[in-house]
């Protein structure tokens, strides 16, 4: 019985119940399944605050599913189900009653409690599906960057009336473009991947992870020190974090609004990046630990075409940079030079000396 009602129920949505409706979109057979189950029971005595009933409704919504059908696919199933043989509308208000007044009354009056319920708990969890995944990077699963703006205004505004502190990182993916354009796309995307997965990891529950763009990360940290921006950096190197390019902003001293702390701490990450690629700043951090670099460097991908480039290439796929003068060369030098220019007075003094003499003879 259960199969037949099921398989009416589909053909409702499909066909648009013989033409008076307009089709719509016909809900999966294991899904659907659990939903007329569900309603089943209800109907027959658990009732319309049965747990089954909200869990098939929310497995429901999870399906794909413009609102408007699933509405439009509950009014079938309310309609298939109504007193009468299988398939017949309800009466419209004001016709006669069928046989069994009160009987059908009643069920009909219980069948639409249950049907609204799960109408008002599918569409709830459908809604609020839909806004969750407008907030969500689809490949990292962290927030995006509109979920950034959304949860960093309020977080700093906060913070600076309740004075505490809070500090923002700006985090960027080391040789991405290299790895794309010499191991693929799929490489790429897993670093982002092991990227957001490691430093979420490592991040304390009040903090947040978004990324802002292509290998771009902002980590928004309310009641941070530098000693615990350290440490959580560093648990996420220890769990496998590739490697990546950091800065920091801290609310009152690099800005008083989010988008000031940004740009502060991407000042630090780019200021960090060419102070390391010259030398003067440890891979590991900088003295003021405002920016740095962390995590584990992959090997090395294959050498680029004769000629390629990469402006976003990590230290380790770099160029080298120039050599670098020992402190002695520099002394040396000089003295070589203030050699040379002593040699070439005398030798003038001598050559006018020369000159003199043969005038005076």
């Amino acid at each position: 019985m259960e199969d037949q009602l099921l398989a009416q129920w589909r053909r409702c949505c499909a066909d648009g119940d013989g033409g008076r409706a307009q089709p719509v979109s016909v809900p999966p057979v294991a899904i659907a399944a659990g939903v007329l189950r569900a309603v089943l029971d209800a109907l027959d005595g658990s009732g319309v605050e049965s747990p089954h009933l909200e869990q098939a409704a929310r497995e429901w919504a999870q399906v794909p599913t413009p609102v408007a059908d699933i509405v439009a696919q509950l009014g079938c199933l309310r309609d298939l189900l109504a007193p009468g043989p299988p398939g017949e509308r309800s009466a419209p208000t004001g016709a006669p009653a069928p046989r069994g007044t009160a009987t059908g009354s009643h069920r009909r009056a219980r069948l639409q409690q249950i049907v609204d319920r799960v109408t008002i708990v599918a569409t709830e969890t459908a809604i609020a599906s839909a806004e969750h995944a407008a907030l969500t990077d689809a490949l990292t699963h962290v927030g995006n960057r509109r979920a950034m703006v959304e949860a960093g205004r309020p977080a700093v505004a906060a913070a600076r009336r309740a004075g505490y502190p809070l500090s923002v990182l700006t985090i960027d993916l080391d040789g991405l473009k290299v790895l794309n354009d010499t191991a693929g796309h799929s490489a790429g995307d897993a670093a982002l991947a092991d990227l957001a997965r490691t430093v979420s990891q490592a991040l304390r529950r009040s903090d947040q992870l978004f990324r802002v763009g292509g290998d771009e990360f902002v980590a928004i940290m309310p009641l941070v020190g530098t000693a615990d921006v350290t440490e959580i950096l560093h648990r996420a190197e220890a769990a496998g974090a590739p490697r990546f390019s950091w800065g920091r902003a801290d609310l009152g001293v690099d800005g008083d609004s989010l988008e000031e702390l940004l740009a502060a701490a991407d000042r630090h990450l780019y200021a960090g990046r060419q102070q390391r690629r010259s030398g003067q700043l440890p891979v590991t951090g900088g003295p003021t630990a405002v920016a740095g670099v962390v995590g584990v460097a992959r090997p090395n991908p294959p050498r680029l075409a004769a000629g390629a480039t990469d402006a976003g290439a990590s230290p380790e796929t770099e160029a080298p940079a120039p050599p670098i003068s020992t402190p002695g060369a520099r002394p040396r030098t000089a003295l070589w030079a203030l050699t040379l220019v002593l040699v070439l007075v005398f030798l003038a003094i001598a050559l006018v000396i020369v000159t003199l003499t043969r005038f005076a003879r």
